[in-house]
């Protein structure tokens, strides 16, 4: 718990840190009426924003579980669901990181589209504890619509180019 205390400081402080720098950019134009320091003071302050949330639910958390007294039967129990937990965790922290490096690299050959469905459908799935047949399903249409929004969002809008493939 504590280090999740860290992590959640230290993204907070990247966030703070890229506002601040985002403040330097003057030059970038993307063809648009917003300049290219938008963007990246935007992000910058959603995530200030939702690094700061989950930091004050987690600290509370942290202290809830520290002054809170448990019996030696249910500690030990909850360990157990707790490695389990922290074990699935991991290995979706692991599937999701080779997933999106594959992206990465195949993102300029089948375009920005087609390489972001599978990242956000898996992305949707990992978050499930519980997969039912109905989730495949959500997991598609949520994870077109995503792309399609983001798509929009910088082709139309910010009139960013995005990476095109063999079929967008």
């Amino acid at each position: 718990m504590k280090l999740e205390l860290v992590t959640e400081i230290g993204i907070l402080a990247f966030g703070i840190a890229t506002l601040v720098q985002s403040f330097h950019i003057r030059i970038l134009k993307f063809g648009g009426s917003m300049g290219g320091d938008v963007f990246p003071k935007a992000l910058s302050i959603v995530l200030i924003i939702l690094s700061a949330i989950v930091f004050i639910i987690d600290l509370g958390k942290y202290l809830q579980n520290k002054y809170l007294k448990k019996t030696r039967a249910s500690a030990t129990e909850g360990a157990s669901v707790v490695k389990s937990a922290k074990e699935r965790g991991y290995l979706n922290v692991l599937f999701f990181t080779v997933l999106f490096a594959i992206d990465i690299f195949s993102i300029r050959y089948i375009g920005f589209v087609m390489a972001m469905i599978p990242l956000i459908f898996a992305n949707y799935l990992l978050q499930k504890k519980e997969i039912r047949k109905t989730d495949w399903l959500i997991a598609l249409v949520y994870a077109v619509g995503v792309t399609v929004a983001f798509w929009a969002l910088f082709e139309k809008v910010f009139e960013v180019m995005l990476p095109q493939g063999i079929w967008f």
